[in-house]
């Protein structure tokens, strides 16, 4: 013999144990490498979207982080970005259009948001960087053409 002190029938139940065992190790391997593929795909998808939310979409703007208390619906705050003017608590005008793209946080009674200003204002945004600030929506009023001022009389001349 070959040095099997074992019986036939104990030879059958390892091959079923060893049938299980190899049943259990390839489900886990599965459901493992499953849960490894979806943690990397979820990672890089909040990689690509920190990325797209960091750069200016329009030309001459800047992303600032600034306090600001947005008097605005909740759709607009939703949206993914809303023109807003900006102004002080005093009412004075920092910035006449800006762009409120996402609220950052939330400290106490301050909320701060994701704003893209123009490079022209940027030097009133940072004069009142230690105050909270007011968002507006923005409206766009169209210049209107200089009339002329009326003249009386006629276009003319009469010389005597």
């Amino acid at each position: 013999m070959n040095g099997i002190s074992s019986t036939l029938e104990q030879e059958i139940k390892k091959t079923k144990e060893e049938k299980h065992k190899e049943k259990f190790k390839l489900l886990l391997t599965i459901v493992l490498t499953n849960i490894m593929v979806a943690l990397l795909c979820l990672q890089t998808k909040e990689e690509a979207q920190i990325k797209k939310s960091s750069r200016t979409l329009h030309l001459n703007y800047q992303v600032m982080v600034l306090p600001l208390s947005a008097m605005l619906s909740e759709e607009a705050l939703e949206s993914p970005e809303t023109a807003v003017t900006l102004y002080t608590k005093d009412n004075q005008l920092i910035s006449r259009k800006a762009f409120l793209h996402e609220q950052i946080r939330k400290d106490q009674d301050i909320t701060y948001f994701k704003i893209e200003i123009a490079n022209t204002d940027v030097h009133k945004v940072s004069e009142h960087l230690n105050q909270e600030m007011v968002g507006i929506p923005y409206i766009e009023i169209p210049e209107t053409k200089k009339s002329r001022p009326a003249f009386r009389g006629s276009r003319y001349e009469v010389h005597l």
